[in-house]
């Protein structure tokens, strides 16, 4: 079952969402998306991490029409099919993907938009729950619903759609839990357990860059595209 807009945001507002946003964004940050020069788009629920004051303003964040779009941040809000953005081709520079790829329906549809929305060399980081680690079991959070990912099975992924590699890492460390004070402990120890088991994280990071060799993927050409206002869902 996806989780819908609001219960996303509801996660990302309590203790435990919270710390995990903070992590997550700094973890996006040591990629260097937040540096990238160009075009910058947000696909799936991205407001907590782009809620950082570190992070740059995305010409729009795209939410999925089965989960609904809601927002609070700085950023325009659309609302859209995943197999059809309203995006022209080869137009955007870097694109970060957060609870969508592990909840679509068509991940292959999703994957042929993205190549072709990204322009030659374009680069998008996607992050998903990863299969071997509790963070994936644990349906109390977000990361626990929709299909979790090996490094093998995403990069597989990627590569057949043209989509190549180029960094895997990983976040969120610390188990998932609701104990007392287990938040201020998991934001604490994220440091430390990244230098020790830097593959241990609940969550894989693996970012690629479109190639333009081979066959060109294809899809839809119609595109659908409602804006949200802030607080407003759908």
């Amino acid at each position: 079952m996806r989780p819908d807009v609001m219960t996303l945001r509801h996660f990302y507002h309590t203790p435990l969402g919270i710390v995990a946003a903070d992590m997550l964004a700094q973890a996006v940050m040591r990629s260097g998306w937040h540096e990238r020069q160009g075009t910058n788009i947000a696909l799936g629920y991205c407001e907590a991490i782009l809620d950082s004051a570190s992070m740059p303003l995305c010409s729009a964040s795209f939410m999925p029409a089965a989960q609904g779009a809601a927002s609070d941040t700085k950023n325009c809000t659309a609302l859209v099919e995943e197999a059809c953005l309203p995006v022209s081709d080869a137009d955007i520079d870097n694109i970060l993907v957060i609870h969508a790829l592990e909840h679509c329906q068509h991940p292959q549809a999703l994957m042929r938009e993205i190549w072709r929305v990204l322009a030659p060399g374009g680069r998008v980081l996607f992050v998903v729950p990863n299969r071997r680690r509790t963070w994936a079991s644990m349906e109390f959070t977000p990361f626990g619903h929709g299909q979790p990912f090996s490094k093998r099975q995403l990069t597989n992924l990627l590569g057949e759609h043209l989509l190549s590699p180029l960094s895997i890492a990983t976040a969120l460390f610390m188990p998932p839990t609701r104990l007392l004070g287990m938040d201020k402990l998991a934001k604490m120890s994220e440091g430390l357990a990244l230098s020790l088991f830097p593959s241990a994280g609940g969550l894989l990071m693996v970012e690629a860059e479109k190639r333009v060799g081979g066959a060109i993927p294809t899809g839809p050409s119609k595109k659908k595209l409602q804006i949200a206002t802030p607080w407003s869902s759908g």
